[in-house]
């Protein structure tokens, strides 16, 4: 049957039509990347929101309404304490067999932090950033050195208006003579005077320490480098020799989230304006087609042999 029989507005063929937006939709939508790219967002949203809110009930044990952010700060850091050494007696080593495969090794967020039975300091220092980002506090994650070595990982709160180094794995908060917080940087320029002062335990994290690092910049050459460059040039040296960019991925489901969300959107995007510029192709071809057909050709005259008188 010739397809010019069915009335107009027909499905046969109406997705190929040129014309067609629905035809458009189907073929930016209806794709085997875009479902799989819908289910890793999905996944990653939740496990983020999971994140979240495990954190959320973390914190609200100890912190109580019309709180200052010293007084944050001090019961997030015991708290972290605490928790993570009580964890650490109930649950089994980090290495054992229900924290081994591929969740740990390659999504290791915030929330195996609280599960993991051995926290070691990084654990600490993360648990507790995490808590203080969750209300509202700036925090970040530090390291101190010596011989180019990392000894020890802890922390920094900003707690009014300057940064306070925090320990929650020692749950140790360092003060200056006249008792305000102070910084590791401040801490290591007078080792002597506060380690004379802080706990026998934490005398016991290895060596003096040296120096203090934000940022491990050169772990990922080139790009570790060239980043700390640009940010050396762009922001200053003293941000960028400041600035922990490890506490931007304490959460790694929400950065891989960020990551899907991204790559879903520039997909369809992508996929939208090449099928708009196809559409918008084969509406031009179909227009000079009909154009051409509606011209009437010219018959050129021709010599008809003349009748017989």
């Amino acid at each position: 049957m010739n397809s010019s029989s069915h009335p107009p507005g027909h499905g046969l063929g109406r997705h190929r039509s040129p014309r067609s937006l629905s035809w458009l939709w189907y073929r930016v939508v209806f794709t085997r990347w875009n479902v799989l790219l819908v289910a890793v967002v999905a996944f990653f949203w939740v496990e983020n929101d999971f994140e979240n809110r495990l954190y959320d009930a973390f914190v609200a044990e100890v912190l109580r309404p019309g709180m200052s952010e010293h007084e944050k700060v001090v019961a997030l850091m015991q708290h972290t304490h605490d928790f993570l050494g009580r964890r650490g007696r109930a649950l089994p080593a980090a290495d054992a067999a229900p924290f081994r495969g591929p969740k740990r090794a390659w999504l290791h967020s915030g929330d195996l932090q609280l599960l993991e039975g051995n926290a070691d300091c990084g654990s600490y220092a993360t648990v507790f950033v995490e808590a203080c980002q969750r209300v509202g506090v700036q925090a970040r994650v530090c390291q101190l050195r010596t011989g180019g070595q990392s000894i020890h990982v802890l922390a920094e709160a900003y707690v009014g208006g300057r940064w306070a180094a925090v320990d929650p794995l020692f749950g140790q908060l360092f003060y200056d003579r006249e008792g305000r917080p102070v910084g590791l940087r401040e801490v290591i320029s007078d080792w002597a005077y506060y380690k004379d002062r802080s706990p026998r335990s934490y005398r016991n994290v290895g060596h003096d320490p040296e120096g203090v690092l934000y940022t491990n910049w050169s772990r990922l050459p080139p790009l570790g480098p060239a980043a700390k460059f640009v940010l050396d040039w762009t922001a200053g040296r003293e941000y960028a020799e400041t600035i922990s960019v490890r506490t931007y991925f304490l959460n790694t489901y929400r950065v891989y989230l960020v990551l899907a969300l991204w790559a879903l959107i520039s997909y369809n995007l992508t996929r939208l304006a090449l099928a708009w510029r196809r559409r918008d192709r084969e509406r031009r071809h179909s227009r000079r087609r009909h154009r051409s057909r509606s011209q009437p050709v010219a018959s050129s005259p021709r010599n008809f042999p003349a009748l017989p008188a």
